[in-house]
């Protein structure tokens, strides 16, 4: 059994929902050998989305990601895994571009277009997990 030392959170935007990709992007994240141990499957307040994206405030995608996000179906999950667990799973879900993707990356590979709906979210540091995990699952205990 592998040690926990990292959790990460992990949203599936809507158009991995739409596109019936959840199963395929899940089988990667438990091949890479880490650990779901909290899903939910719904739809996320405008408000919440607000303060995720929160650093984006002015930038001229922010309104379309927040409104264009809000209300419609989405996964929440958290991945744990050993030490790097954060970089591991941003290297596994591939550069932001899906243009500039690696292929073998889940955008990729499976990504069409950049905004607003790049298929996945992931924290990109230790900070911004404990942030966000206290977001979408502000029951989580460490």
């Amino acid at each position: 059994m592998q040690e926990i030392a990292e959790k990460t959170l992990v949203l599936l935007k809507p158009e991995a929902v739409r596109r019936k990709l959840i199963g395929r992007i899940l089988s990667r994240f438990e091949d890479a050998n880490l650990t779901i141990e909290k899903l939910n499957l719904t739809s996320f307040k405008r408000e919440t989305l607000a303060e995720l994206y929160k650093e984006h405030r002015g930038k001229d995608f922010y309104d379309n990601i927040v409104s264009g996000f809000a209300g419609k179906t989405m996964v929440a999950l958290v991945l744990a895994g050993p030490e790097g667990t954060i970089p591991k799973v941003r290297s596994l879900i591939g550069a932001t571009d899906p243009l500039q993707a690696a292929p073998g990356s889940i955008r990729g590979d499976l990504a069409c277009h950049m905004q607003p709906d790049n298929l996945i979210h992931a924290s990109d540091s230790s900070e911004a997990a404990a942030r966000e995990l206290s977001l979408f699952f502000p029951d989580l205990q460490d």
